[in-house]
């Protein structure tokens, strides 16, 4: 299991202030770390990614972009700049 999925699967048993807590402590761990807009990226040191967001009244959602997948999503979108440099070969 990833770590993005071990994160998830966590977040959905803690309560808020818990959650908070797990969520800082997987950031001090995180390859790279960044809030765009009103969502928290988080890429784990597996290739996994957590997008977690906070929807209000202590309910956030979170989802997961398997390490598989990263190469994908980041031909579109690219949060994730200093990790991934441009290969000018």
């Amino acid at each position: 299991m990833s770590k993005a999925m071990q994160l998830s699967k966590k977040l959905e048993q803690l309560g808020p202030a818990e959650g908070v807590d797990e969520i800082e402590r997987s950031t001090s761990e995180a390859v790279y770390f960044d809030v765009i807009d009103d969502a928290m990226c988080v890429m784990h040191d597996d290739g996994s990614v957590n997008i977690i967001e906070n929807m209000g009244h202590g309910v956030i959602t979170t989802e997961v972009i398997s390490a598989a997948n990263i190469l994908k999503v980041l031909k579109h979108y690219r949060p994730f700049k200093e990790v991934f440099k441009k290969n000018d070969h």
